[in-house]
């Protein structure tokens, strides 16, 4: 009886088990090294690399009595913190929901923040990020490092098999007509998501209907400078009609 009190006493004593450890997530999310652009497996590694970074929007749009395109509009965003998403923020403009589709499923979001001077928009997931097989990038690119000609990826799409797009940064955005927008010779839509030979993010796809130069991006430190937009959102430029036909002219 003694005996067993005494195991009593010592297993009240003894400190508490330490929690479980947190998972570490995929093993793609553990490489360092750089991916090579010409090696046909590297760019399989990337493609299943970024799926994990990149989610879709689902964007169902109010009804606000103008004409609309799709909907639910769709675009890309990235992944920046377990808590942060972020977007071109025209994709979210006239939201009433956004849905987050990643590589194991879909959940909500909530639009917290738009600024369409520096189009940008972060979303606030409700549901573990890693229950929808999406997870953070492990860095940005600092300005320091960004030169001209170096690699760059981007997903071709967010479905299962997706490829990855390879190119190259044109320009740093230090130009003056740049306005600190890096470019690339990449065509891309929808806010799609730029990275560097680490899987570390450069910026997204800047480009909406009405832009003449289609391969800026907004980078991380626009990103950073992003505020909630009071104005309303800025609407396409219209054409001024002539006021004589123009064979009068």
């Amino acid at each position: 009886m003694i005996a067993a009190s005494l195991v009593c006493l010592a297993a009240l004593a003894s400190p508490p088990p330490p929690p479980p450890a947190k998972a570490a997530g995929p093993a793609e999310l553990a490489r360092t090294a750089p991916y090579d652009p010409l090696d046909a497996s590297d760019q399989e590694a990337m493609a299943k690399r970024l799926l994990l970074h990149v989610p879709m929007l689902q964007v169902a749009v109010k009804d606000t009595g103008a004409v609309l395109g799709e909907n639910p509009r769709t675009g890309y965003g990235v992944v920046l913190a377990e808590d942060r998403i972020i977007a071109l923020s025209f994709l979210v403009q006239d939201a009433s929901a956004v849905t987050l589709v990643g590589p194991k499923g879909h959940g909500p979001a909530k639009v917290a923040v738009v600024d369409h001077e520096r189009r940008v928009a972060v979303l606030v997931p409700e549901v573990p990020l890693a229950s929808l097989g999406l997870y953070p990038v492990k860095g940005v690119v600092p300005k320091r490092e960004r030169v001209v000609d170096m690699s760059v990826f981007a997903l071709v799409s967010t479905l299962e098999l997706a490829g990855v797009a390879q190119g190259v940064l044109t320009d740093t955005g230090d130009q003056e007509e740049l306005e600190g927008h890096p470019r690339v010779d990449l065509t891309l839509e929808r806010g799609m998501p730029v990275f560097d030979a680490r899987a570390r993010f450069l910026g997204y796809a800047r480009a909406v209907a009405w832009d003449r130069d289609r391969r800026m991006l907004v980078p991380p430190e626009q990103i950073k400078a992003a505020r909630t937009a009071t104005a309303a959102p800025p609407r396409p430029p219209t054409q001024k009609t002539p006021s004589r036909p123009w064979w009068a002219r």
